[in-house]
This record gives C-alpha cells, structure tokens and sequence, in this order.
C-alpha cells in the first residue's frame, strides 16, 4: 500500500487461523459468524523529518508483525439442494489491525506471585469490514461439513485495503 509523502506499507503472505459457526435456515440459505485472525509480517517505510537543512527527510523502516482479527455475520446461499453444492457468502462486522509498536512508554508493576510486570499500548485500528466467498462445501453429515473457498476481505478506511483469503 503505497501513502503520503512517499509512505508505502507491504505486508507478506501468511497462515491464519480461525473458526466460524452458522445455522442452516433451510438447505439453500445459512446464517453464521467467522472469526478469522492472522499476523502477517509486514514492512513499514516512511519519511521521517531531519532537522538539517530543512525541509530534507530522511527514510525509516520498520519491520515488524501486525495482529489483524476479524469478526462477521455471514450470510450464505448453498446454489444446489444437495450434500456436495458450490455456494457464495456475504460477510459484514469488525477489523481490528493491531501494529504491535509501542504508543507510549510501559507501564510497570509488581505482581506478588509473578515478580515484575510490563505492559504497553500499540497503534491499532478497528473498522467496519466486509467480505465475499465463493466455493464448494461437502456435508458429511448433519452436524459436520467441510468447505473450501476464495474470499476477498475490505476494510472501510481511507485506503481500502483488501486481503485475498483462500479457505
């Protein structure tokens, strides 16, 4: 993703996790909740201002691994009435991408059976998200299913980012 003043973040490919429920109204339409969660590595590069001569900047990189969580309702039309169907999904909740870089100094105390704990806060974000699927799902019986898809996940910021997801 490419910013202002010549920002740019570039994020690599990785595994997540994740689980999901849903209840079948019927055997064309059903109703559930995703919650996927990955931690991609990703490297940040921006301009930070050098303070001789004005205005020249000089360029910083990060590297570093973010949190991003998701959590949708889905809604999901099975196009057959049978066990093995193709089907398409619509998806609408929260992301929240977590940068893991600290936003202020730790605060430290002492735990009496622990000894000394740190914690500090993080840039992050969360935003209203929304996805779209399409795949095969093969019922193995009537509480089990496996599915197979490709989704797109966006997410409602300034800059649109879209996470292509194969499940």
């Amino acid at each position: 993703y490419d910013g202002l003043n010549g920002s740019s973040a570039k994020l690599s490919s990785r595994t997540g996790w994740g689980f999901g429920l849903a209840y079948n109204l019927n055997s064309y339409f059903a109703l559930g909740f995703d919650f996927p969660w990955v931690n991609p590595l990703y490297t940040l590069t921006y301009q930070e201002p050098n303070a001789t001569p004005p205005p020249a900047t000089q360029e910083r990189t990060i590297q570093q691994r973010a949190d991003i969580i998701t959590g949708q309702v889905k809604g999901t039309w099975n196009i057959l009435k049978t066990s093995f169907t193709p089907y398409v999904d619509i998806g609408a909740g929260w992301t929240t991408v977590d940068s893991n870089i600290s936003s202020s100094a730790p605060v430290c105390w002492w735990d009496p059976w622990l000894g000394p704990i740190c914690a500090t806060s993080t840039y992050s974000d969360s935003n209203f998200s929304y996805s779209g699927a399409a795949g095969l799902r093969w019922e193995l019986g009537s509480s089990m299913l496996l599915k197979a898809s490709y989704s797109r996940l966006i997410i409602d910021t300034a800059a649109d980012p879209e996470f292509d997801q194969i499940k």
